[in-house]
């Protein structure tokens, strides 16, 4: 399932290329990770790197930020994935900054 998906972001990526689009593509951690409490999934990875595919993961984007355990439990809404307003508001400013980088390419 992985790897299909991976396959199919690469060929997005591609396509995008060939039209002279930049595709940024990120990879959002869930609760457990943002807390420091498990590390990337080795097998997305793998296959990031087989397929030679960028992608940036926002894990290491909140790392500067030195959020506190009680910080990360305030931007996920639940145990998993899910974020709350705080949490999307912290995703849109670091996505943002990378969208303005582009824009001003």
């Amino acid at each position: 399932m992985i790897e299909t998906a991976v396959i199919k972001l690469k060929a997005m990526d591609e396509f995008l290329a060939e039209r002279g689009y930049t595709h940024l593509i990120y990879i959002s951690p869930n609760k457990q990770q943002a807390l420091g409490n498990l590390q990337k999934d080795p097998i997305v990875l793998q296959y990031l790197t087989q397929y030679d595919l960028q992608a940036t993961y926002i894990l290491d984007r909140l790392q500067p930020l030195e959020l506190t355990p009680d910080d990360v439990e305030r931007i996920y809404y639940d145990a998993g994935v899910h974020l709350t307003q705080e949490g999307h508001q912290v995703w849109a400013g670091i996505i943002g900054r990378d969208l303005a980088a582009v824009v001003q390419d």
